[in-house]
């Protein structure tokens, strides 16, 4: 699954949303725009400028695997280039 580009806070509702107990838990996006163009991010609370890294843009390209650790902190693991 292609992680969406979103470049302001109107756009959060592209994200992609991981949820569980009936509760939307993370909004995970690529960010478009701004220094951190391309990276990797997610928020806790559906709000794109508080959100944080996942992952830098190095990594594009090939698979991936999103990892949710038992402290609720996401980690984006590289598996393979196509």
């Amino acid at each position: 699954m292609w992680a969406p580009w979103v470049g302001r806070q109107d756009e959060m509702w592209k994200s992609i949303t991981i949820k569980w107990g009936n509760r939307n838990r993370y909004w995970v996006f690529q960010r478009y725009g701004g220094s951190d163009h391309g990276d990797i991010k997610c928020s806790a609370v559906g709000d794109f400028d508080n959100s944080g890294r996942v992952s830098a843009n190095g990594i594009e390209g090939g698979r991936k695997r999103l990892v949710i650790r038992n402290n609720d902190t996401l980690f984006l693991e590289w598996i393979s280039y196509p």
